[in-house]
């Protein structure tokens, strides 16, 4: 199976509620996760979970990636656990 390399999440402000903020496209089988980064540019340190929730559903305990992770203010995590990460 061939992969195209794409940025599928530009920089963006993340909601301060849960939300989808990406969804594989229909036409494709998958997305591989290279490089996740979290950037925090207020100088106050703010906290960030990620879910991985199928279509239609709701983020809960089960779907946890990343639990409440906290970014420094005006710093960057790397997410290095989820390198690799496939979704489908």
């Amino acid at each position: 199976m061939a992969f195209t390399p794409k940025l599928i999440l530009p920089s963006s402000f993340l909601p301060s509620t849960n939300a989808a903020l990406f969804a594989v496209p229909t036409a494709q089988t998958g997305a591989v996760v290279r490089k996740l980064l979290l950037a925090n540019t207020s100088s106050s340190a703010v906290s960030v979970s990620l879910y991985y929730v199928a279509s239609g559903g709701s983020a809960g305990a089960g779907d946890v990636l990343l639990p409440q992770i906290t970014v420094l203010g005006n710093s960057t995590y790397i997410a290095n656990e989820l390198q690799a990460m496939v979704f489908n």
